[in-house]
């Protein structure tokens, strides 16, 4: 990889205040990051491309910030115990791409929206795997069953008269032992499989929708961009991009 160093006596204007604002909105990002939100570092983003004039940028003031916040999102990934293997993967991979371009100013919005949802999709990943050794008898069942099951429509009435739970109980237990609720675990389930039939088959979208289940290929599409903050389509090109 190259490195330039840049003189900051040499930054024209609208360089130095395009460096000001986007630390700013880094800084804000990566707290968003760590806190799992991506609705808020949507917006911000969106706003500082309503308040930031990109006329007559440097290209390389914009690699090197972009490079910086590929850097800053990792580092913040070591703080909050994520998987520390992806994390380095995704970013060797970001910067082999980022050093590989002749980046075009009109490609900067794409590109910093592309590194934001790449990282937010491996975010919640690791927060809802279930010990099975540390939870009630009833959690457990429950999970283990849902696990078991992802190719199924499954609905919770159906999971706990099968497996003979009372319903309110397991329900408030399994909140109170995993910090979510059944829906989003089942949501969970079905997305990290579909995660896995993106990058490992060539399926079209709308077969992987409806082996999983979902009523049609919109409702799918919804349903991971709320798990992993970007579309299928667009997480199959990132990750094989990468």
């Amino acid at each position: 990889m190259r490195i330039v160093k840049l003189d900051p006596s040499l930054l024209i204007s609208q360089d130095r205040s395009f460096i000001l604002k986007f630390s700013l909105l880094e800084h804000d990002l990566l707290h968003f990051f760590e806190n799992k939100d991506y609705e808020h570092a949507h917006e911000h983003i969106d706003q500082f491309f309503r308040d930031c004039a990109l006329q007559d940028l440097s290209s390389e003031v914009v690699l090197q910030s972009l490079i910086g916040l590929v850097g800053g999102l990792t580092n913040i990934s070591f703080f909050t115990h994520l998987n520390i293997a992806h994390f380095l993967e995704l970013r060797l991979a970001f910067i082999k791409f980022l050093s590989s371009q002749n980046l075009k100013i009109e490609d900067f919005r794409d590109i910093l929206f592309d590194i934001v949802q790449t990282f937010f999709s491996y975010n919640d990943e690791p927060t809802r795997n279930v010990d099975f050794s540390r939870v009630s008898k009833q959690v457990a069942l429950t999970a283990y069953y849902i696990n078991m099951h992802r190719y199924e429509r499954l609905r919770i009435d159906q999971i706990f008269a099968t497996l003979n739970l009372d319903k309110k109980y397991t329900l408030t237990r399994f909140r109170a032992e995993l910090g979510f609720s059944v829906t989003q675990y089942i949501r969970h389930v079905k997305m990290t499989e579909a995660k896995n039939l993106l990058l490992n088959t060539s399926m079209s979208i709308g077969k992987i929708a409806q082996i999983l289940k979902f009523y049609d290929t919109a409702n799918f599409s919804r349903e991971f961009f709320k798990e992993y903050a970007v579309s299928p389509r667009k997480y199959r090109q990132l990750n094989r991009l990468v």
